[in-house]
C-alpha cells in the first residue's frame, strides 16, 4: 500500500469480508461457501500487495491478482514460501493507480473474487464461483447480477451436469467469455453419448456470438429429425437475442456450415474418419474464408475460430479416439502455417 499512502487497504479488506460473507448469507445458498467462506477466514490469511515480478509473471498471466486454492499452492515473496491460503494484489495494476470510486469498487470484486479462490475453486476445473459471486455481491451496475446471483446461490457436483451448464452458459454470455464457455461445453460433450443433449449444448453456447453456426447447427439437427422442448428452445432464443454482432457474409455462412458439420461428426457421432474427411475436403476454400473474415469480421472470426481450435486440438489428442494421428498432425500444421490460430492455441 506504499504507492497510496491515503489509501487504508486493511480497511477496505475488512469492508470486502463483512459485506461478502453478508451477500452470500443472504442468498440463501443450497451450497456451502458462506460456510467455508467463514471457515478459512477463521484462519490467518496472508494478503500480499507488493509481490514482485520475480516472484509472480504478472504480464504473463495479465492478472490483478491471484490466490491459493488448496493446500498444494504455494508462492514466494523474496526468499519466503507463502502457503495457502494466500491472496496477492498485482502492484502493477490497480495499487500504482489513483484510487478513485470506480478503482476501488473494482478492488474490492477483485478481492472478493480472490477470496472464493481461497475456499478451494479453480478457473476452467470447478464452477466459477468465484466471478460469479464477486458479480452478485460487488457489480450493482452489472446486467448480469440476476445469472450471477443464480450461479453463486446453487450447489453443482460437476462442471459437466445440466444444471450447471444451464446456468453457467447465460451467465457466460453476459460476460462475453466465449472461450471459457466453450472449454466447459466442450468438455460435457465428450463425457456424454447423448446425441440430442450434445448437439443441443453445442447449439446453446454458440447462440449469444453467431447467428451462423447457431442456425446451421439447427438444421442439421431438424434434418436428423432431432427436436428440442419448448424451455430448450426459449434459452436458445433468449441467448440469441443478447448476440449483438449478426452481420453476415458469404464467407461466414460456408464457414459456419463446415464448421458445425464437423463439430457434428466429432461431438454428436464420435465419428473422427469423417471429421478428418471433411476438413481435408473442405480445408482450402475454409482458411481462405477465415483469413477474409479476420479482416472484414474480427468478432465472427474470433467465434469461428475458437470453435476450429477446441476441434483440432481434440483431434491431435486422440479424442474421439487414437487414430489418424498423422492426418490430425497435417490439419494443425496446415492451419497453423497459413495463420488462422495467431496466439490463440496457447492461451488460457
Amino acid at each position: 500500500t506504499q504507492n497510496n499512502k491515503k489509501f487504508d487497504f486493511v480497511s477496505m479488506s475488512k469492508q470486502v469480508i463483512d459485506e461478502g460473507l453478508r451477500c452470500l448469507k443472504n442468498l440463501k445458498s443450497d451450497n456451502q461457501n458462506y460456510e467455508n467462506l467463514k471457515n478459512i477466514l477463521s484462519n490467518n490469511v496472508t494478503v500480499l500487495c507488493s509481490q514482485s515480478i520475480d516472484d509472480f509473471n504478472w504480464f504473463s498471466y495479465q492478472a490483478l491478482a491471484h490466490a491459493s486454492a488448496s493446500n498444494h499452492d504455494t508462492t514466494f515473496f523474496g526468499s519466503k514460501t507463502i502457503y495457502h491460503p494466500f491472496i496477492s494484489i498485482s502492484p502493477h495494476s490497480i495499487l500504482e493507480n489513483k484510487l478513485n470510486k470506480h478503482r476501488l469498487a473494482s478492488l474490492k470484486k477483485t478481492f472478493f473474487h480472490e477470496q472464493i479462490h481461497n475456499i478451494g475453486f479453480k478457473h476452467g476445473i470447478d464452477p466459477e464461483y468465484s466471478i460469479a459471486c464477486a458479480e452478485c455481491c460487488f457489480d450493482e451496475s452489472s446486467f448480469s447480477k440476476e445469472a450471477a446471483c443464480r450461479l453463486c446461490s446453487r450447489n453443482y457436483k460437476s462442471i459437466k451436469e445440466e444444471k450447471y451448464l444451464n446456468d453457467y452458459l447465460p451467465f457466460a454470455a453476459n460476460q462475453a467469455d466465449l472461450k471459457s464457455a466453450l472449454k466447459v461445453v466442450n468438455g460435457f460433450v465428450k463425457s456424454s453419448n447423448n446425441i440430442k443433449k450434445n448437439i443441443y449444448y453445442l447449439i446453446l453456447v454458440n447462440s449469444s456470438y453467431s447467428s451462423s453456426i447457431t442456425n446451421s447447427l439447427i438444421n442439421i439437427a431438424k434434418n436428423n429429425r432431432i427436436s428440442f422442448s419448448q424451455k430448450e428452445l426459449s434459452l436458445i432464443s433468449k441467448l440469441k437475442k443478447g448476440n449483438l454482432d449478426t452481420d453476415t457474409s458469404k464467407e461466414i455462412e460456408n464457414s459456419a456450415l463446415v464448421i458445425s458439420q464437423i463439430l457434428v461428426d466429432m461431438y454428436v457421432d464420435s465419428n473422427k474418419q469423417q471429421a478428418i474427411n471433411n476438413f481435408f475436403q473442405r480445408a482450402d476454400r475454409l482458411a481462405v474464408d477465415l483469413l477474409a473474415i479476420k479482416e472484414s469480421h474480427p468478432k465472427q472470426f474470433e467465434v469461428l475460430n475458437n470453435n476450429l481450435i477446441l476441434m483440432i486440438k481434440d483431434l491431435l489428442n486422440g479424442y474421439p479416439d487414437n487414430s489418424l494421428k498423422d492426418e490430425s498432425s497435417a490439419l494443425f500444421i496446415f492451419f497453423d502455417q497459413i495463420g488462422i490460430f495467431n496466439d490463440v492455441l496457447g492461451s488460457k
